[in-house]
């Protein structure tokens, strides 16, 4: 009788080891998943980051030089590819505007509004989502400084 007893409290304790591991491995991989997600999140919101910046860089330059429509898309580039995390851009990705419309369309004049969107496809790679990409904007606005008025 002795014998069963030690036998099964035998059996318990390898069962329980066994309940550890397997405990420990569905723990472990929904641990990874969200550390993932929050290591893709923050990549994220760095990438929004320098976009927004990139864009103010480029309006600060525009609103003084408002006809020099290449140099504010150079500005915007230059920003991101000397930024912590460099972002290959390519022209079409940086767009701006004068009064609605595309700069250099516009005749130029003291107060007109100029907006500056630059954009990003982010490419996600937490696990179950690897190779989604989502695109990421960075969006500045203010006024056109020169001509000053009376000039």
């Amino acid at each position: 009788m002795g014998d069963h007893r030690n036998a099964v409290i035998s059996n318990n304790r390898r069962a329980e080891k066994g309940q550890s591991l397997v405990e420990l491995a569905i723990g472990m991989t929904i641990m990874l998943l969200l550390l993932s997600g929050i290591f893709d999140i923050g990549r994220a919101i760095f990438t929004q980051f320098a976009l927004q910046d990139a864009a103010e860089e480029g309006l600060v330059y525009g609103i003084g030089f408002p006809n020099q429509c290449d140099a504010i898309e150079s500005r915007v580039m230059e920003n991101l590819q000397n930024s912590v995390l460099p972002i290959a851009l390519t022209t079409e990705d940086v767009k701006v505007t004068i009064a609605g419309s595309p700069c250099g369309d516009v005749t130029l004049q003291y107060g007109l509004r100029m907006d500056v969107n630059v954009s990003s496809a982010f490419v996600i790679s937490m696990p179950f989502l690897t190779g989604q990409t989502i695109t990421l904007t960075g969006t500045a606005n203010g006024t056109i400084l020169r001509p000053p008025p009376g000039s």
